[in-house]
């Protein structure tokens, strides 16, 4: 892909995040916790997909059905776990 192309589709990406952003300041509670809930599993989903580390830690969470309440379960990366 040529810079230019490459820049027209970041402005484009960052249009329609500024758009989506604006959108949001009018939520209702229950669609902030709705989204915040789909993030988390994505999230979830993503380090178990992409990190050998968190696969093994969170080979017991089920990442389509985790909630909030469950980020307890969850371990912490710290400066010892990385030396």
């Amino acid at each position: 892909m040529r810079t230019e192309d490459l820049t027209q589709k970041q402005t484009h990406d960052m249009e329609a995040g500024i758009v989506n952003q604006r959108q949001a300041t009018r939520w209702s509670r229950e669609e902030i916790l709705v989204v915040r809930q789909q993030r988390l599993r994505h999230l979830l989903k993503y380090a178990k997909q992409h990190s050998k580390w968190y696969a093994k830690q969170l080979a017991h969470i089920d990442a389509d059905n985790f909630t909030e309440a469950q980020l307890k379960d969850c371990p912490t990366l710290n400066k010892e776990t990385l030396i």
